[in-house]
């Protein structure tokens, strides 16, 4: 039989191995807490890679056609495009007119406003940029709708209504429409109608190479060439090989349609003149100082 002494210290001996054995425990579950931590940190790390690829993907997707936000604020620092000034005003004069590749549509309606078409229609593949471009015309509308109070007329006398001018068309001149303008086949392009005089194709090969490679180009001319009237215009501004060099990083495609390129930008000239297009003549025009390179 134990003494009390002795009883006392193997109480004392049991409360300290517990002790030690809930230290033990408490450090298991910290070490647990902390491996945890740790692969939940990993974790958020892989899921941010994983987040910025996608961001930076879709970026890259988002402007594979050229689609860029601000494109014409990006392309000229003042608000009047120079390309405008070595145009002919009877080029457009009255006539029908197609912008393919409009982007937000600014260009299109500097030209409705400064050459008086019959009609201009401005297409891109973006929807997003024709819902901009149909903005723009909806905030000129409502300026040149603007009405005076009647309380003016009675305080200053008659108002001259210059708004229903018929000599200008615009902005009724102007219409807007998402479509891709490459077709699938060459057969579809061969029952396409004559719509257009005036037909506008500017900083846009490169895209058009880049996706579809030379068969979506050829396509592209060919359409081009059945689309215009008798003696109808072509204004191309076709964009050099260098520039295409860093733009075929943004996808596998593009850098197939690179490598496979056989119609040179330096050729389209001679090809658009040949009997497989038909085009009868080609004049170059100047480059304005406000081009961006390589765009």
């Amino acid at each position: 039989m134990l003494s009390r002494e002795d009883r006392e210290y193997d109480k004392r001996v049991r409360s300290l191995k517990q002790h030690k054995k809930k230290r033990k425990l408490s450090k298991d579950n910290d070490d647990k807490n902390d491996l945890q931590t740790l692969k939940k940190i990993r974790q958020d790390k892989v899921e941010l890679v994983e987040t910025t690829l996608k961001e930076k993907n879709s970026k890259q997707k988002l402007f594979i056609y050229g689609n860029y936000n601000r494109y014409y604020g990006y392309r000229n620092q003042s608000t009047h495009d120079g390309r405008l000034d070595s145009w002919n005003h009877q080029w457009f004069q009255g006539k029908d007119c197609l912008d393919i590749g409009c982007n937000d549509g600014h260009l299109t309606i500097e030209i409705a406003k400064k050459f008086n078409p019959n009609t201009i229609v401005g297409i891109d593949i973006d929807a997003s940029l024709i819902t901009r471009a149909r903005s723009n015309i909806t905030r000129i509308n409502s300026t040149k709708n603007h009405q005076f109070p009647i309380s003016f007329g009675i305080c200053h006398g008659p108002i001259v209504d210059t708004c229903n001018d018929d000599s200008t068309l615009y902005p009724r001149n102007i219409l807007f429409k998402q479509e891709n303008y490459i077709k699938e086949s060459m057969e579809s392009i061969n029952e396409e109608k004559p719509l257009y005089d005036v037909i506008l194709c500017l900083s846009l090969t490169k895209w058009i190479h880049l996706n579809w490679g030379d068969e979506g180009v050829k396509k592209l001319f060919k359409r081009i060439f059945m689309n215009l009237r008798h003696d109808g215009i072509l204004i191309l501004e076709p964009q050099s090989i260098e520039s295409y060099k860093k733009k075929k990083r943004l996808s596998a495609t593009f850098r197939k349609n690179f490598d496979e390129i056989k119609l040179m930008p330096d050729q389209f000239n001679d090809y658009l003149l040949s009997e497989e297009i038909g085009f009868s003549s080609c004049q170059t025009l100047p480059i304005p100082n406000d081009a961006v390179k390589g765009m």
